[in-house]
Order: structure tokens, then C-alpha cells, then sequence
């Protein structure tokens, strides 16, 4: 079920180059494809639209984003399955400078005649929104305003009326004293009539330039009212598509077949393999290519190291399946201000995830274990099998896993969740709405026999970005999220007594 395609074809011819990132370009070049591209057929399209750039600046751009996924034919592929990540940003991004680079129509000789005269001076009286929008934040003096009121009115008003029109819209400091000094000094448009009330004179000459100024404001005002409802009515219609195609996704996701693989081949031979059924928590054993094969051709869902290059290497078609790749997003990290880099690997990535040290097999043990025929090897393969599940759901919980060496300690953005689940700051933020108590696993992975046998119940009082304060059996805590490694909201239990 990949991600809808939300943008033209040809959006790459209609944006500005220089106003779009390096990678954002190539990626709307393998969308405008619809195939995959190497380097060369990359940098030729956008040097055809004006973007003269070397296969090292490509190269230095990619750095391995999940954006773009290289297979091990030196192609790429456009990587939209990700449901948080860099393909929705580029599609906002690109939507931004499409409606920006939209044509002004032409100003031709025909277009002008259409334009309509200037307006003569208008001599209808101001209505009492107009007048109100004045009162409410118009940047016009007391004298102007009282008018502005009085004419939209339509009849003439005590100084007791305008002061309670004026307190009104939070100009209660005008006091009556305030009002009929306001009736004195120059002459203009108001007026004592007969009765002493305040009145205005239609004929005064300053009247229709009043008029304007405040019919202007208004106009301005009710502009940005409406702007602002369109804008109200945009988000609205926007969370509601997103709550659609977030339902629609957990729908798919959960009824779709899932599988975790892990793969061992020396060179293009296959030696053998394991899989994880996780949602019957059965594994299996493979040892032929075509068994292996036919299964993952009946999969929808599969999560491996690589998992395209073991695609490719049995021979089957990734098209109609969604395959997540928990390889690290970075292949390495600059470690300080000389330009070390530190390689990062998977164990790496998972170890500092998870907090168990060496969560994947040797390879090279593996190959030789497995030509062997060794027993171990399952073993092994299994033991991997279940990390890198417990990895993919760490990245689905934070949308990043953490990578800890020496003095690191970073959290590293994933776009593993495919079927949209919720994560960690929307089921603290809902069990803290409603009341409801939360199962939280805190630091090293949940073990595999009992997920929550380290589960801790809480309540959630306070929640920020990065850290949440919690009550529970040992009174009130604060924990960085990062360091929950896994989470549910539990319903149907007593609330337990715990101290204040």
C-alpha cells in the first residue's frame, strides 16, 4: 500500500531549481521517471533544467536518506512508503513553490479595459459592522471613531449610549467626560442636535473621507477574517484527511502479513535464512532459495536488513510489496572537529538501541556455520531475528533509534512506520487526557517470553517534547521518552494507591 502520489509528474520543470535542495530535486526527478536512475541519468535530467552539479555533490547530498534508496545495480529508487518521512516534506515543499511559481495573469491592453474606474465618492453611510470593525481594533482616534459610530448608527446617539458602545468593544477607559470633549475643538462632522444628543452632519465635507478610511479598515479587516476561516476550515479539512488516511493505514497495516527475514549469502549464493512471523511469533528455517522465495512472494510486509538486495538475490519482484530496510539511515558520523568519522553499523545502531551488547550474529561465523550445517547457526539467526523486531518496533514507538558510542548519545530519525501506529508522545498525550493509566518498559529492550514483565503502571502528569512526568509505584518521576522502550495504555484496572 505505498504512499498516494500527490504531486505532478512534470512538478520538476515547474519549480524554481534554485530555491529547491539538491536531493529534493533528484527525488522529483525519479518521480517525474517513474523508473529507477543512476548517478550519470540523474545528473544529466537536472542538467537540463539548469543544475550543473557533479556526481560527488549527488553523492554528498543522498549520504544515504531514506529519500532515496540505492539497489546493488548503482540505481535509485524514489522511497515513498514512508509515512513520516522525507517524501511527505517534499511533497509540502514542492505544493509551497508551485502555488508561489503560479503565472500572473497577463496585464494586456484587453485585460486592463476590464479593470473597473476608480470609485467616486461614496456618500452612503457607514453600516454598523463597519463601524464595529473600526471600534474593535481600527487604528483611528476617539473623534473618528464616535463618528464612524454615530453615522452607522443612522440616528443620534446620548453620550451614555457611545460610552456603553465604546466599553463595549474594550474602550472602557472612555469615560462620558472623554466623549464630549471629543464633541469639542475643531469643527467637523459632529454635532450637538437640539436635544444634546450626538449627531452628525451628512453634508460636512469631511464625512466620505471618514467614511472611506473606516469602510478601507473594514475591508481589510473582514479580508483577514476571512483568510483566517479559510485557513481554520484548510487545517480542519486537513487533520480530518489525515485522520482518514492515518485510520486506512493502521486498517491495512493490521490486516496485512507480516515478516522478518534474515538472510545469509556468500556472494550471490544462498547459504540460509530465518523468518519471524511476529504476529503468531513463529520462526522458520530456510535452506532452499525457492521456499524462501515463494514465502516472501505471498508476504506484504517484510522487514530485513536489506531487504531489496535479498529480493534480488532470489529473484523475486518487490513491486506490490512494502519492504522496510532497518539498515542504518547514515552510514557514518562525523565525531569531532578533525573530520573522524565513526562507521555505523548495524549492531552498532541496535546495541545502543536496545542496550544488549552484540544483538546480531557474525556474518562470516554465519556463513561458515551455516556450510557446515551447524545447529547454532538456527539458534543464532532467531536470536537476531528477534532484535531486529524489537528495533523495528523501538523505531515505530520514537520514529528514530538511538545511537550511543563513547560520548554519543543521539537519537537518529527513522521512517519505519509503515502502518502509521501511534508513538510514543500521542499515547502519553491521550492517556493524560483521558485519565487512563499507561504499561511502561523503561531502558533495555521488553524480553521475548514476557513483553511486560518489567512493565511499570503509571499516570501521566505532565507532558513535554522529551521527557514526561509520571506517578507511580515510587511516587512522581520525570523520564526522558528515549528512554521508554515500549508502551500501551492499559484499561480495565483498579487505579493503584500510590503516594502523593
Amino acid at each position: 500500500m505505498p504512499m498516494r502520489d500527490l504531486l505532478p509528474r512534470d512538478a520538476l520543470t515547474r519549480v524554481d531549481p534554485t530555491r529547491m535542495k539538491l536531493l529534493h530535486l533528484m527525488a522529483l526527478a525519479l518521480h517525474e521517471s517513474g523508473a529507477p536512475m543512476s548517478y550519470d541519468e540523474i545528473r544529466e535530467r537536472l542538467h537540463a533544467i539548469g543544475v550543473d552539479r557533479p556526481v560527488s555533490a549527488l553523492q554528498k547530498a543522498w549520504h544515504g536518506r531514506s529519500l532515496l534508496r540505492k539497489s546493488r545495480d548503482g540505481k535509485f529508487h524514489l522511497g515513498v512508503d514512508d509515512a513520516y518521512g522525507d517524501w511527505r516534506y517534499v511533497q509540502s515543499v514542492t505544493h509551497r513553490e508551485l502555488e508561489r511559481a503560479s503565472p500572473a495573469p497577463p496585464t494586456t491592453k484587453a485585460a486592463l479595459a476590464l479593470v473597473p474606474p476608480p470609485a467616486k465618492v461614496d456618500h452612503t453611510p457607514l453600516t454598523l459592522d463597519e463601524a464595529r470593525d473600526a471600534l474593535r481594533d481600527g487604528p483611528f482616534t476617539q473623534r473618528r471613531l464616535i463618528i464612524a459610530l454615530v453615522d452607522a448608527t443612522g440616528h443620534p446617539m446620548s453620550v451614555a449610549e457611545v460610552v456603553a458602545e465604546l466599553a463595549a468593544f474594550e474602550h472602557s477607559r472612555a469615560s462620558a467626560l472623554d466623549v464630549e470633549r471629543s464633541v469639542r475643538g475643531l469643527p467637523g462632522p459632529l454635532h450637538r442636535d437640539a436635544d444634546g444628543r450626538l449627531a452628525v452632519d451628512a453634508d460636512h465635507p469631511d464625512l466620505p473621507g471618514i467614511r472611506a478610511l473606516v469602510g478601507k479598515h473594514a475591508r481589510e479587516i473582514g479580508a483577514r477574517r476571512r483568510e483566517n476561516e479559510e485557513r481554520a476550515q484548510h487545517i480542519a479539512t486537513w487533520q480530518a484527511k489525515e485522520e482518514r488516511e492515518r485510520a486506512e493505514r493502521r486498517t491495512w497495516y493490521a490486516g496485512a502479513s507480516k515478516l522478518v527475514v534474515r538472510a545469509i549469502f556468500a556472494g550471490h549464493r544462498f547459504l540460509g535464512a530465518a523468518t519471524l512471523d511476529p504476529e503468531k511469533r513463529a520462526f522458520e528455517d530456510h535452506r532452499d532459495a525457492g521456499k524462501l522465495a515463494r514465502r516472501l512472494g505471498h508476504t506484504e510486509i517484510v522487514l530485513a536488513l536489506d531487504p531489496w538486495g535479498a529480493f534480488e538475490h532470489l529473484g523475486v519482484d518487490a513491486r506490490g510489496h512494502t519492504l522496510v530496510d532497518l539498515s542504518p539511515p547514515n552510514k557514518t558520523r562525523t565525531i569531532d572537529r578533525l573530520g573522524r568519522t565513526l562507521k555505523i553499523t548495524p549492531d552498532l545502531l541496535i546495541a545502543g538501541t536496545l542496550g544488549t551488547p552484540r544483538p546480531l550474529g557474525d556474518e562470516k561465523t554465519l556463513r561458515a556455520q551455516l556450510d557446515r550445517g551447524e545447529s547454532k547457526a538456527r539458534r543464532r539467526l532467531h536470536a537476531d531475528l528477534k532484535a531486529l523486531w524489537r528495533f523495528y518496533e523501538y523505531g515505530c514507538l520514537h520514529h528514530a533509534v538511538r545511537l550511543r558510542w563513547g560520548f554519543l548519545d543521539e537519537m537518529v530519525p527513522v521512517g519505519w512506520n509503515v502502518g502509521r501506529l501511534p508513538m510514543t508522545y500521542e499515547i502519553l498525550k491521550q492517556a493524560g487526557e483521558t485519565g487512563r493509566l499507561v504499561e511502561v518498559v523503561f531502558g533495555a529492550a521488553p524480553g521475548w517470553s514476557d513483553p511486560w514483565s518489567r512493565g511499570r503502571l503509571c499516570r501521566v502528569l505532565a507532558l513535554g517534547l522529551h521527557v514526561a512526568r509520571l506517578r507511580g509505584e515510587g511516587g512522581e518521576f520525570e523520564v526522558p521518552t528515549d528512554e521508554i522502550a515500549a508502551l500501551r495504555i492499559v484499561d480495565g484496572i483498579d487505579t493503584p494507591v500510590w503516594p502523593a
